[in-house]
């Protein structure tokens, strides 16, 4: 995120002059409350005057003499550095001062994930119980919140509890319950997830973020970062409407986080998801819209970024997962280009032989300590050109959280994850 910092002579005369200061946002007219501005001259304040912007990030100096020529000067908002001139002209007439940039202080990055740990999904997309300051008493007064008295956590919703103060709480929450990813959803608006009976929506009790500013969003996927996690970015794939929207904005979405100087795709997993994505019912991603769209959004990506995709499980007579072009021969532009594949299934493959048997046929050599494979292996994801896929099994039983007050499922979620992990499954859910 960027700030410029202007001055302007708001009223100009023989006498003594008041001289406005703002700084503001990149592209918007948003400034920024609080930044601290600083002006000498040896007629005005010789040794300085420091004065604090308003709730508009306007600043005010007063009664600057007509004898004033220039001013030195100085600029600091939370989180940036200034890089603008040090000594500024004052002309004798109206003026606008071009304007100084501020540029952010760079994050204490760590060292990029390795492959292994970006695309080894480690994350509670539901199952998991959050304490919040801000919201579990009310969730406990209106959903009726039973013994644990937290609120189910929504995988995509850290933006919305970190728009409300809550984003390092939340981190915190998910490291202690040993996440590594941080699933994170940009809605532009939308409604959020706004699912009856459950907490998070425009008309339920946490409203989505509805970010529209790219420095914000930035901000956001910069706090994962730093906090040694790896964001997992939703990209909608639900239906025609999904492809369409992912088509048009994906590579707005990349450069966006490319901005600033600072290169974050080593840093970001996108796994296109939710319902309707591969082969889905009724509008979902065609076998067309595949070879157009995974090849596209590799293209933004670049070779340092990672993609995966979810293969649903659909039925009304849509083959769960077996419909493909080219059977077998990954190494084309449209399969290889992803990193992660990501199926969904019940709890009873959590129980064991069925989900070993969809392994058989969709990663190469699947490993189990307590099952194995006994079909024929006919659909095999190879590697692809960067290196080993990873494969990510959902299981559906963590759905029930969200809708689920009395919190009565969260015993066989947990059993349930128990049995995935004891089978070594690379990735889980």
């Amino acid at each position: 995120m960027s700030i410029f910092y202007s001055r302007r002579l708001l009223r100009q005369s023989a006498g003594p002059r008041t001289v406005g200061v703002k700084a503001w946002k990149t592209g918007t007219d948003i400034g920024i409350p609080g930044a601290q501005f600083f002006a000498s001259h040896e007629n005005y304040h010789p040794e300085g005057i420091w004065i604090t912007a308003n709730a508009d990030g306007i600043g005010w100096f007063m009664d600057v003499p007509a004898s004033v020529s220039y001013l030195n000067t100085e600029v600091k908002a939370d989180g940036y550095t200034f890089n603008g001139p040090r000594r500024v002209d004052v002309p004798q007439g109206p003026y606008w001062v071009p304007p100084f940039l501020l540029t952010p202080t760079t994050p204490p990055y760590p060292p990029p994930p390795t492959r292994a740990e970006a695309i080894g999904l480690n994350l509670h997309f539901q199952g998991l119980w959050v304490d919040s300051a801000k919201y579990s008493d009310a969730y406990k007064a209106i959903y009726g919140g039973g013994q644990y008295s937290q609120i189910p956590y929504f995988g995509s919703a850290f933006q919305d509890f970190y728009v409300q103060g809550e984003g390092q709480a939340i981190l915190d929450q998910l490291k202690a319950a040993g996440d590594r990813h941080c699933m994170v959803f940009r809605t532009y608006g939308g409604d959020g997830y706004d699912h009856p009976n459950q907490a998070y929506g425009a008309h339920q009790l946490i409203p989505p973020a509805n970010i529209q500013d790219d420095a914000k969003w930035r901000e956001i996927i910069d706090s994962i970062i730093t906090n040694n996690m790896i964001p997992l970015i939703n990209v909608n794939g639900e239906g025609q409407a999904g492809f369409n929207d992912t088509m048009a904005t994906f590579q707005a979405q990349c450069d966006c986080l490319r901005a600033d100087g600072v290169d974050r795709m080593p840093y970001v997993v996108f796994l296109v998801s939710w319902d309707g994505a591969w082969p889905g019912m009724g509008d979902g991603w065609s076998v067309a819209n595949m070879k157009q769209g995974i090849p596209f959004m590799r293209s933004c990506i670049g070779p340092t970024g990672y993609l995966g995709f979810m293969f649903g499980s659909p039925g009304n007579g849509v083959p769960p997962y077996l419909y493909v072009e080219d059977q077998q021969d990954y190494t084309k532009a449209w399969m290889d280009g992803l990193d992660i594949v990501f199926t969904t299934g019940g709890p009873e493959e959590a129980e064991g032989v069925s989900l070993a048997n969809k392994a058989g046929y969709m990663v190469r050599n699947p490993n189990f300590s307590e099952f194995q494979p006994n079909q024929q292996t006919y659909f095999i994801l190879q590697d692809c050109s960067r290196g080993p896929r990873q494969w990510l099994e959902g299981e559906y039983l963590t759905y029930q959280c969200n809708y689920d007050p009395a919190q009565v499922y969260k015993a066989a979620v947990e059993a349930a994850r128990g049995r995935m992990q004891r089978m070594n499954i690379g990735a889980w859910a």
